[in-house]
């Protein structure tokens, strides 16, 4: 702690000093126990006797070399005004047990979960003679398929992340190098995992398709198809974890932490102050920026006549090369808060605080939108550059004032009208939510809206239970597609299932960007014996409703996966955002 204090107090003084080069600071005391830096060139010296070096340095990022103590880099985020700290003792004692040896294709350095957040992950390290690209096999077992991936660049120097392992396996590896003239080789290689410890349990029910899927959860686990583990990142504490691209995201309430896939963390965006996130899901931009809500502390709004503080109701972007917010959306200012019939609906005991209890959040590329929704007020669809609202989907009620204060005017204009497929609209009765209409139902207790393009969003609508029977609703949770016209402002049902089982906890309906099935995942249900054991379900749908596969995670008392979502190793593609 006393090294750590003393390396962020003198990284803070290089912006105080506006200097590039590190030399020019000397002498620096450290204002709590009063000891002094001596720096020279690359090298820094404390008054107790310990002494480093500084192998990188720009205006925004210092790597520390201690002689007797472990690399670590620091990261300035401009936004916040401070430095943000990352540790990497790892990479640099695996490149000084790699310089030890004299490795090659037939016999690389392998180092098995090399950051101690994977144990289903290893580390390939070899040299080839002449520039090559390597492809990558890890072995299917009992006939399920291989792992299989090339890497696109020709290299001499190789670093390979294993993916894919198998638990309390000898996992057979092939690796093959091809140079530029076409000429290959392949050596084999066994990397024998323990078994790894989880608290849940992948117990596939039902398969009536050929496929063969991964499914990522939100706890930082990916299984096959047939239940077998195939990946985990080991996090403990109250945290969400997103497959984003080639990263590994964790959100906490305070920050969001990226690492590598084998558990490098890389870097740390934390949260402004009064700001704490929710960990209901978060999204990310087409450029990589993050999209995530929560609240800020003392903010209110007028319901029932009274000032109440609020919850949960707003969403901040945050620059991921520089960290900081870029952008900063209030939904109670948008929208109504004063909906006490939704919210009521919803909760037998009514939550003014959390009349939007945020739950999902995704973006439009191509019309530069973020797309939020929540349980108690739907989906919001808001412009990237005015900060207003396209349009909202909701029944039309409670929707003649918006603003904090009730002051912001009547917003029905935003409303979605429900049509048929043919483009008709439906009753009043439907569009009120009071009853549905042949082929449509607004969602209610709405969770974790995905846009898929060209119009189309999934919406897990988990309107069973609803406690005012006002809103028409179902007796078990159902999933749903809508094709949405910004322009028209008119919204179609394309898909509605209701499901054999309602949960307890908000879930998600996915639309897989290859092969356009439904994913869907309930992630607190009832066991049949009663108590408080609960499972997660997971269904696979095709676009015609039929069921294609079926699946139970067992993860113990009053307990659930949250969600899931499709994955596939090596695809740098993993949840792109759609670009029509």
């Amino acid at each position: 702690m006393r090294k750590f204090i003393l390396v962020f107090i003198f990284c803070f003084s290089l912006i105080l000093c506006e200097k590039s080069a590190l030399a020019d600071i000397y002498n620096f005391v450290h204002p709590d126990w009063k000891e002094k830096i001596e720096v020279k060139n690359s090298r820094f010296k404390t008054s107790s006797g310990q002494k480093g070096k500084f192998v990188k340095l720009n205006k925004e990022t210092v790597i520390l070399v201690w002689d007797n103590f472990s690399a670590e880099i620091f990261i300035y985020d401009r936004y916040m005004g401070a430095w943000s700290f990352l540790r990497r003792d790892a990479a640099y004692k695996i490149q000084s047990e790699y310089e030890e040896m004299v490795y090659s294709l037939d016999e690389p350095y392998v180092k098995l979960n090399p950051f101690n957040k994977t144990p289903l992950s290893a580390l390939l390290k070899f040299p080839t003679k002449n520039p090559s690209k390597i492809t990558l096999r890890i072995k299917g077992k009992k006939g399920h398929p291989d792992i299989v991936h090339t890497f696109d660049k020709y290299k001499t120097e190789h670093e390979i992340a294993v993916l894919g392992l198998y638990s309390n396996h000898k996992n057979e590896v092939v690796i093959t190098a091809t140079n530029e003239k076409g000429y290959s080789k392949s050596s084999k290689i066994t990397i024998k995992t323990t078994e790894v410890d989880v608290d849940e349990q992948w117990i596939p029910v039902k398969k009536n398709d050929k496929s063969f899927n991964y499914y990522a959860t939100y706890d930082g686990i990916v299984y096959d198809e047939y239940g077998n583990l195939r990946y985990q990142f080991a996090e403990s504490g109250w945290r969400l974890i997103y497959f984003y691209k080639d990263n590994v995201f964790i959100e906490t309430s305070h920050a969001v932490k990226r690492y590598s896939l084998l558990g490098e963390l890389l870097q740390e965006y934390k949260y402004p102050r009064g700001f704490y996130g929710y960990m209901h899901g978060m999204g990310f931009k087409d450029n990589g920026n993050l999209l995530v809500f929560g609240s800020f502390n003392g903010t209110k709004a007028l319901i029932d006549k009274k000032e109440e503080e609020t919850h949960r109701d707003f969403v901040l972007e945050i620059d991921a090369k520089k960290g900081g917010v870029l952008a900063k959306y209030d939904l109670a200012e948008m929208l109504n808060p004063d909906r006490s019939l939704i919210v009521k609906s919803a909760n037998k005991e009514f939550e003014k605080i959390d009349w939007a209890h945020t739950n999902g959040i995704d973006y439009d590329a191509k019309n530069k939108a973020v797309i939020v929704s929540g349980r108690h007020f739907g989906i919001v669809k808001i412009d990237e550059k005015t900060k207003k609202p396209i349009w909202w989907m909701t029944p039309h009620q409670f929707t003649e004032k918006s603003g904090r204060k009730g002051d912001k005017g009547d917003i029905s204009h935003l409303l979605l009208t429900a049509v048929d497929e043919k483009g008709k609209p439906y009753a009043q009765g439907v569009q009120k939510g009071i009853q549905q209409g042949l082929g449509f139902k607004w969602p209610l207790k709405t969770h974790n809206v995905k846009y898929t393009g060209n119009g189309v969003y999934s919406i897990l609508d988990n309107s069973g239970s609803m406690y005012d029977k006002r809103l028409y609703t179902t007796k078990n949770s159902v999933a749903s597609v809508f094709k949405i016209d910004d322009d028209k402002k008119t919204v179609q049902q394309l898909f509605l299932k209701e499901l054999p089982a309602y949960s307890e906890m908000g879930s998600s309906v996915i639309v897989h960007p290859k092969t356009k099935e439904l994913w869907v995942s309930l992630g607190k249900v009832q066991s049949r014996n009663g108590g408080r054991q609960f499972n997660t379900h997971i269904y696979r749908f095709d676009a015609k409703k039929n069921l294609l596969y079926t699946a139970i995670i067992h993860k113990g008392d009053n307990s659930m996966v949250y969600l899931i979502q499709p994955y596939e190793f090596y695809a740098k593609n993993n949840w792109p955002t759609p670009v029509e």
